[in-house]
């Protein structure tokens, strides 16, 4: 059986309490050493390992890359079922790695965890090609979470610690860009991030318990670093009236909340120690962002933006010292030298755009050596006096190895892919799936929508580009008149309602709320833009010319798919 690696931290504890085990005669020094044998220090990072993880991420993004490259002389098809192969050789090519390093090749080991980094990257390309290829908008946070989907099933089945950080990292990408979408951007960043940070702590410690603490690195890490940007961008002045408390920020304080205390529960002490710095960045965020300096202050006027700016420098400091004794708690330095790198990022942005305009030369430069030189000290002192309880308690022989502590077996590394036999591909299989989901608005339109004909023409009037997205805008559709009233940043609904003028359909007045019969177009509303659907047009080389003087002209008609639901999706321009 082969070793399990633990961490540094952890093989001193097990050296120092065989040592005492053996010496109180409780286990003999054979079984003392039989013991030892049983596990291996977890090695840090490599030069090699360095090298491959950078390259599979080079990779990675040259694949994406590939989804957005204007290759003029491949279809949408064709570039989607060239996506797709891609996608199945890299799955394929990691299982037969992982046979090879299985029987002992240590280079197949090496390769088989950036190979299956690359078709982790690879099924995101699938996807965003799939919503190219029927014109479906990509700015969805729709299409990221089936990629953070299939991220993760894939790598949990396989054994791919590389793949498991990707999909993690996307996972918390979707839920800001989910929570923020519609909201003010700061409130709803600040709010979306720090929310973020507690579930993911708390789905980590969940996993943990399950599965081992190597399940849980990806989710702390993803969790300090949203709790630290979140507070980092909550921090920046708000001025005006505060904005409204939309329910998609209303669920997710609930859905962190929620799911901290089962780990809290579950978990006690230890995991609570680990929750701290997450729940109070939710909290001083969500502070920050509502403390609002009248639209009839300036910052430089005194007191309201001094005070704020103080509030925000202190609860920084807690913040990044409550992470870097949860990384030293953990044996993770990693989070540590995150947490000290965020608050020197924000030190220096706090001192040149808050403080830059109370102080000024050499008094600003003097506040911020004071403040960074007294969050070292309390930084260090709270670190010793952390090291000294914990001494404490294992010298009065009071406490017993907590969780962290505990010698479970972690994941292997990159280097030792695991994973049931073949199931890499059972789950690519399965994973084609949730290819639909991504563009089910067209499909529905396509399969069960009325046709519909529309004037079109060009947001630009120039020749599009060869095999290039072309802007168009619809002169019967539009209404100059928004249906939210004043320009918003918040995103809304509309629904044009259409009717038939002959060949050609025509829109009438945007409404808040779908008329009760009758073909509509359902459309996002952001300040005064509606987006339909069906705003952009792929022109392949062969009719570029063609397509563009017609543009030009103004005699271009679109056929478009309308579904009992408002969906639209854009079939042909002629």
């Amino acid at each position: 059986m082969a070793p399990r690696p633990i961490s540094p931290g952890h093989a001193a504890w097990l050296r120092t309490e065989l040592a005492r085990w053996v010496a109180d005669g409780l286990v003999s020094p054979q079984s003392g050493a039989q013991i030892t044998a049983l596990y291996a220090v977890r090695r840090r990072a490599t030069l090699i390992g360095l090298t491959l993880g950078l390259g599979g991420a080079f990779l990675g993004i040259g694949v994406i890359w590939l989804v957005a490259a204007n290759l003029e002389h491949l279809g949408l098809l064709a570039r989607f079922l060239l996506v797709l192969a891609l996608w199945l050789a890299l799955v394929v090519a990691g299982e037969l790695l992982a046979r090879r390093g299985a029987a002992g090749a240590r280079s197949a080991r090496l390769l088989t965890g950036v190979i299956r980094l690359v078709a982790v990257a690879a099924f995101g390309a699938v996807i965003f090609q799939a919503a190219n290829s029927l014109q479906v908008p990509a700015d969805s946070p729709r299409l990221v979470a089936l990629w953070a989907v299939g991220a993760l099933l894939y790598s949990y089945a396989v054994g791919s610690p590389l793949g498991e950080w990707l999909g993690v990292a996307l996972a918390g990408v979707w839920w800001v860009w989910q929570v923020t979408d519609g909201a003010e951007i700061q409130f709803g960043f600040a709010v979306g991030a720090t929310s973020g940070a507690l579930l993911s702590v708390a789905v980590g410690l969940l996993a943990q318990r399950a599965w081992g603490r190597w399940r849980a690195l990806p989710w702390i890490h993803l969790g300090a670093g949203l709790s630290l940007l979140g507070v980092l961008v909550a921090a920046f002045p708000g001025s005006g009236p505060v904005p409204p408390w939309r329910a998609p920020l209303i669920a997710a304080m609930v859905i962190a909340v929620v799911a901290a205390s089962v780990a809290l529960v579950r978990g006690g002490r230890q995991h609570g120690r680990t929750l701290v710095p997450a729940a109070l960045a939710l909290a001083l965020g969500a502070g920050l962002v509502l403390w609002r300096i009248p639209a009839d202050l300036q910052p430089v006027s005194g007191e309201p933006s001094l005070g704020r700016a103080a509030v925000a420098v202190v609860g920084y400091l807690l913040l990044a010292t409550a992470w870097a004794l949860v990384g030293a708690d953990r044996d993770e330095p990693s989070i540590t030298l995150l947490a000290l790198l965020a608050l020197v990022l924000f030190i220096t942005i706090q001192a040149f755009s808050v403080f830059a305009s109370i102080l000024s030369g050499a008094a600003l430069f003097l506040a911020v050596g004071a403040v960074l030189v007294a969050s070292g000290v309390l930084a260090e002192r709270g670190w010793r006096r952390f090291r000294e309880s914990e001494e404490a308690e294992r010298g009065s022989g009071a406490s017993v190895p907590t969780d962290d502590q505990q010698l479970t077996a972690p994941l292997p590394s990159a280097s030792e892919p695991t994973g049931w036999p073949r199931l890499g591909l059972v789950v690519a299989v399965l994973l084609v799936a949730l290819v639909p989901l991504a563009v089910w608005t067209q499909i529905s339109a396509r399969l069960t929508g009325d046709i519909v004909t529309l004037r079109v023409g060009a947001i630009d009037p120039v020749d599009p580009l060869r095999g290039a997205y072309v802007s168009l805008s619809y002169p019967d559709l539009h209404s100059p008149t928004p249906p939210t009233g004043e320009p918003s940043p918040e995103l809304a609904h509309a629904y044009v309602p259409l009717s038939q003028s002959g060949e050609i359909w025509v829109g009438g007045m945007p409404a808040l709320t779908p008329p009760a019969s009758g073909l509509y177009l359902r459309c996002d509303v952001r300040y005064e833009l509606m987006n339909c659907g069906i705003g952009e047009l792929y022109v392949g080389e062969e009719r570029a010319a063609e397509i563009g003087q017609a543009l030009l002209d103004g005699h271009l008609t679109a056929r478009v798919a309308v579904d009992r639901w408002g969906h639209a999706a854009l079939l042909e321009v002629r």
